[in-house]
């Protein structure tokens, strides 16, 4: 509401304390705990998300989101 943009979503992710270690270091948690349970979960939720032919960007998307999911690919 806020932005006043619709939201989509893509999945739920479990509750990890690592979420809040990572964010008092600033570092993100997928690199500081890449092995951690929630860092499994964005992986497949954004695995999911990039093979979904259906959410390939369209004109309405923000460029940030279709850079992020070139970075993604190329990792």
């Amino acid at each position: 509401q806020f932005l006043k943009k619709d939201m989509v979503s893509l999945g739920q992710l479990s509750y990890d304390k690592i979420v809040s270690k990572a964010v008092s270091k600033q570092t993100p948690f997928v690199i500081s705990d890449p092995k951690s349970m929630i860092a499994k979960e964005i992986h497949d939720l954004m695995s999911d998300y990039l093979t979904d032919p259906d959410a390939e960007p369209s004109a309405q998307q923000s460029g940030f989101i279709s850079k992020l999911k070139k970075l993604i690919k190329e990792r």
